[in-house]
């Protein structure tokens, strides 16, 4: 460890901190701020989609050393997360497989700041690319065609996102050996960072249903 001492004279100090794995921080490269560090950091050039890493971002501002030195930090999520889970109905008896799940124009790619120059810490996304992305095409994020059962059960890995307005997505399945394309029907939101948005799925031979929730992402205190 390297040791960091507190300045003399009651001299008041800012921290701004991320937390990533190793693998993570190789890959994505952040960078605090070249003269003040506890004034910015960014993440230049992410494609969210290729590279799903989870970026924490914490702030202590104004600190003078307590009994022990140690400085807490409650560090926030830079991206929202989207979850799937499926289902057919308890009455159905039909074979049931999800084939892809696609979002159509999806924010994946962009650089992150986190900006500390105010009051207020903000962090915020510049966008670079968008498209349609194909979670089954997707590396690490599910085995695809899935069948269903008549337990809900996860579908993908959680899909970590840019902040964004929420997309429209595409649910391609087959029943009864015939394939279907099915537009879930979104609230018009925004997918903000630091939140859970699950959408649990129900299909049947009549109906598909969608229950959608949003839930705060929990921070991490440190």
């Amino acid at each position: 460890k390297q040791h960091i001492y507190w300045p003399f004279g009651g001299v008041k100090v800012d921290f701004l901190a991320y937390a990533l794995t190793p693998d993570a921080k190789t890959a994505l490269s952040p960078t605090f701020h070249s003269e003040t560090h506890a004034r910015e950091f960014t993440v230049a050039d992410w494609d969210t989609f290729a590279n799903q890493y989870d970026v924490l971002y914490a702030v202590a501002n104004g600190c003078v050393p307590g009994a022990d030195g140690n400085v807490a930090l409650a560090f926030k999520h830079a991206q929202a997360l989207i979850a799937f889970t499926a289902k057919k109905s308890a009455t159905t008896t039909v074979d049931l497989t999800i084939n892809k799940i696609t979002i159509k124009d999806l924010e994946y790619a962009g650089t992150l700041k986190v900006d500390n120059y105010r009051a207020n810490l903000e962090a915020g996304w510049t966008i670079s690319a968008h498209g349609d992305k194909d979670l089954s095409a997707a590396e690490d994020i599910s085995d695809f065609p899935y069948t269903l059962n008549s337990t809900a059960t996860q579908v993908t890995t959680n899909l970590l996102v840019p902040e964004q307005s929420a997309k429209q997505i595409v649910i391609n399945y087959s029943m009864g050996g015939k394939t279907f394309d099915y537009e879930l029907n979104i609230p018009r939101t925004r997918w903000e960072m630091g939140k859970k948005y699950s959408f649990n799925l129900e299909f049947s031979a009549a109906e598909i249903t969608i229950e959608p929730t949003v839930n705060v992402w929990m921070d991490i205190v440190d």
